[in-house]
């Protein structure tokens, strides 16, 4: 068996923090989700809503622009 290890706070901070080198606008707008809040999620009763599949969900226009894909997840 073979362990690694990966700081992925550290990889993903460092994206975040240089976000527009690569062509990002924002990280607090995801590709998809509800239309209004931080990351496209809203909350209700302490149960925070994200993701995409909803019929009241939107894409963003321009995909690529966008560091999160449904408020959870990087794009690729």
């Amino acid at each position: 068996i073979e362990v690694y290890y990966f700081d992925w706070f550290s990889a993903s901070n460092n994206i975040i923090e240089t976000m527009e080198q690569y062509g990002f606008k924002s990280y607090k707008q995801a590709c998809c989700g509800i239309p209004e809040g931080d990351f496209n999620c809203v909350t209700d009763n302490n149960t925070a809503l994200c993701g995409c599949g909803s019929p009241s969900d939107t894409v963003f226009n321009n995909p690529s622009e966008c560091l999160l894909f449904d408020g959870t997840h990087f794009t690729q």
